[in-house]
């Protein structure tokens, strides 16, 4: 069974708690080792959320974990012997202990062998800087008081907070299910849309912030569709999609929504007739220009979908 992690990421920091850190990338990788709780219960295919203690950063699928060992010094207060030190730059004693207020030059120091964790995600990243705040996403954690850097996360509740504040079209690609029976820490891939964050980053470089078939869209609106069955192929095909609003995305995939390879118009189904929303569009060309290999894939789309109008 699959878990959801919300992780603090500490990019950019010299040092966390009485150690040197760890060098996260978090739109790639996250790392952390053997002292952190929790270290051993993240798998490849659990759901992840970074954020910085203040923001979400965004989301993804975890790919792979890969293990390693490693020495880390830890440094403690010479005083209360606590880890909840830091160092300051421009400030005599060096460092102070957040624990007991004392402050010091030389903290305890102790090396340790410690296991190292690293995983990837970078395939399925969905970028949410800003999204929620640090006592949102808080309040959505099994243990809303934790102060872990790796806790537990309501994954339900997190895709239904984003929806309620903008970011449907984001939380629709994080949706997709994930297969059980994942786990481990040797290197393992999940194939369940692996890529789809970058497909769709890929799409809106390609085309900007527009539906294929109805013109200029709000980001979080816009939905990454394969023209193809990707259940079936289990990898991106270079232009084998389109950027498409949500609803358009969900009535092309029923093959209500067509586009005719002959003349290149969007044809609507008659079972769409009463809404003049959609029925509107039919005989209008797609609001950005197909390549030859679009028009492959809608011309599969249509010969697997036209014949039902008629039934």
């Amino acid at each position: 069974m699959t878990s959801a992690w919300l992780a603090m990421a500490v990019s950019g920091r010299t040092q966390h708690g009485g150690n040197d850190g760890y060098p996260d990338s978090p739109r790639e990788r996250y790392l952390w080792d053997s002292t952190v709780p929790n270290h051993s219960a993240v798998s490849a295919g659990d759901r992840i959320v970074l954020w910085d203690k203040n923001v979400l950063i965004g989301a993804s699928v975890i790919e792979a974990i890969e293990t390693g060992s490693a020495e880390k010094v830890l440094r403690k207060c010479p005083q209360c012997g606590k880890a909840g030190i830091k160092s300051r730059l421009l400030i005599e004693p060096t460092y102070k202990c957040y624990k007991c207020k004392h402050e010091f030059d030389d903290p305890l120091e102790t090396v340790v062998s410690v296991a190292t964790y690293s995983s990837r995600h970078g395939s399925d990243w969905v970028e949410l800087d800003g999204a929620l705040s640090g006592a949102e996403l808080r309040s959505l954690c099994f243990s809303p008081t934790s102060q872990l850097s790796i806790r537990t996360l309501r994954w339900p509740s997190f895709i239904e907070a984003l929806d309620d504040r903008g970011y449907g079209g984001e939380a629709n690609l994080l949706r997709d299910e994930v297969p059980s029976g994942l786990s481990g820490h040797s290197v393992a891939t999940v194939r369940v849309r692996l890529g789809q964050g970058q497909f769709r980053r890929q799409l809106i470089d390609q085309f900007g912030f527009a539906c294929a078939l109805t013109g200029s869209a709000p980001p979080s609106a816009l939905q990454a569709c394969h023209l193809y069955s990707y259940a079936q192929v289990g990898h991106h095909h270079e232009d084998g999609g389109l950027l498409l609003r949500s609803d358009i995305h969900t009535l092309f995939d029923l093959g209500l929504i067509l586009v005719d390879p002959e003349t290149e118009l969007i044809a609507i189904s008659p079972k769409l007739a009463e809404f003049n929303l959609y029925w509107q569009m039919n005989g209008m060309s797609p609001s950005v220009e197909l390549s030859p290999k679009h028009r492959h894939w809608l011309r599969l789309h249509w010969l697997m979908h036209r014949g039902n109008w008629d039934r």
